[in-house]
């Protein structure tokens, strides 16, 4: 009699769901790599060996040749073909140059016929051969700023631990390597002594000399806490400490020598509360005349000293509840010390387009609100500070029809640049010229997108003693280029900087 077999079955319960997920996942990544290889912007390889499972056609080409592979960086968001050429750009350094005088050159910035294709999905096929001359543009520019001892300053900021994060980049821009510190009040609702430790680490690694602190009352608001930091700066002032400067965790020194400088003509030996307007006219109108704080209030610590013992009675007192309002309520109130204003100090209390401000050639002294109302990299702006100072938003003329606002736009008028009236700041965020000319100067209206195309800065970077800059008319912009084959192409034009 035979031995009846039974078929081997695994119990459907027996099924690992952790190899049902891990499957799925797979599947997954495959999907997202053929549909985003189907699309028209730089894709990356995909990880854990799927890469070699795709279509030959889909997978990610090898890198660009090292001048050029840092276009394929997954920031940049660069279309799979670009449009580009690099110019070099020499700065001749003399202390006899004004940043104001906006320099003619006869030759374009911009020249279409050394434009180049370049497919970044195939090793950057159509770039120049990396021996290509490259003669450089020479413009005037100031000298660097000289170097000095900031321990002076000890700057007051409150804020959470996630946006101090992300703040790291901006801050090291101004305060790494100096002397200033910056005393950090973190607001989070539970904070450990080993998160506060792990802050700091970051912070330190920045360059950056760092206190880390704990509201001492919880349930005072943020808003709040910016007054209230009042006590935390004379805490922590030391012998050398001469000014307490309050802060937004937005707020943005291009360089802390133009604002040393300032603050070297005032007496911090005796209660001093400085600071800049509202650039609108309603607001001044509406919180009155006071220290903003997005710019940056500075108190002299005569001036804490006189505050700290006050800071709950104005807490109470205080109508305002904005810390600014707060401070201000206080000091006149508490001190017989007067509002010192100093232009430059920007809370920039306006959003939309700012490029009318960015591009009118004014060195700001302090920047506001660059990642909220509106965006702007500030740190990369400023990173021509390191080589040739107040050059930060110096403009020159280029050819018939560009003007070049260094560190943030390239801009390139169809009707020419000649009679563009350049002392004029360009109301481009579509305001009432009223509420603006006093703090801004006169204005001259917008000019209409199809009359000029602007390349804006994507990235700066020093590389050794030079200094490239990157900038880019996106696509989808009007007068984007297009061949009407493979779609419309961003635009990029890096300027290579050297220094003499």
């Amino acid at each position: 009699m035979g031995v009846a077999v039974r078929p081997f079955k695994v119990p459907v319960r027996r099924r690992t769901p952790a190899f049902v997920l891990i499957t799925c996942f797979f599947l997954l990544l495959l999907c997202l790599g053929v549909f985003e290889r189907s699309e028209s912007r730089l894709q990356y390889a995909l990880p854990l060996g799927l890469e070699a499972a795709l279509p030959k056609k889909l997978r990610v080409p090898k890198p660009c040749r090292s001048d050029l592979d840092y276009l394929r960086r997954s920031s940049y968001n660069l279309t799979q073909q670009i449009v580009y050429q690099r110019r070099c750009m020499r700065g001749l350094r003399s202390a006899a140059t004004s940043r104001d005088v906006v320099a003619s050159h006869a030759q374009p910035l911009i020249q279409p016929d050394s434009s180049r294709v370049v497919e970044l999905n195939h090793g950057c096929h159509g770039a120049a051969p990396v021996d290509e001359a490259c003669d450089p543009i020479s413009v005037q520019v100031p000298p660097p700023f000289p170097q000095r001892d900031y321990s002076e300053f000890l700057f007051g900021v409150a804020s959470s631990s996630e946006r101090l994060v992300q703040s790291i980049p901006q801050f090291r821009h101004w305060l790494g390597g100096t002397e200033a510190r910056l005393l950090a009040v973190v607001t989070d609702a539970h904070f450990s002594p080993r998160q506060m430790s792990r802050l700091a680490a970051q912070y330190e690694r920045a360059g950056i000399h760092f206190i880390g602190t704990r509201p001492a009352d919880p349930s005072v608001g943020v808003n709040e806490q910016h007054f209230v930091a009042v006590r935390h700066l004379l805490a922590h002032a030391d012998a050398g400490t001469q000014w307490g400067v309050i802060i937004d965790d937005d707020t943005f020194f291009p360089s802390l020598y133009p604002v040393a400088g300032v603050l070297d003509g005032l007496d911090a030996s005796v209660p001093a509360y400085v600071g800049g307007l509202s650039e609108n006219s309603d607001a001044v109108s509406f919180h009155g005349r006071m220290a903003y704080g997005g710019g940056g209030i500075f108190l002299s610590v005569p001036l804490l000293r006189l505050l700290e013992p006050n800071v709950d009675a104005c807490l109470a007192e205080s109508t305002i509840r904005e810390g600014d309002g707060m401070l201000r309520y206080c000091v006149e109130a508490k001190t017989a010390t007067n509002f010192t204003q100093v232009p430059g100090l920007h809370q920039l209390d306006f959003g939309d387009d700012l490029s009318g401000f960015y591009e009118s050639g004014r060195l700001p002294l302090s920047l506001h609100h660059w990642k909220t109302w509106h965006r702007a990299p500030v740190d990369k702006i400023a990173k021509a500070a390191v080589f040739c100072g107040s050059c930060v938003l110096q403009r020159w003329r280029f050819g018939p029809d560009t003007v070049l606002a260094n560190g943030f736009s390239i801009a390139v008028y169809r009707g020419g640049a000649e009679d563009l009236r350049l002392h004029r700041t360009e109301d481009t965020w579509d305001a009432d010229p009223a509420g603006w000319e006093w703090s801004l100067g006169p204005m001259r209206e917008k000019v209409p997108d199809d009359e000029k195309k602007s390349y804006r800065l994507l990235d700066a970077e020093v590389v050794g003693n030079n200094l490239r800059q990157v900038y880019v008319h996106r696509a989808g912009d009007a007068a984007g280029a297009s061949d009407g084959v493979h779609g419309p192409r961003d635009e990029v034009v890096e300027l290579w900087w050297d220094w003499k």
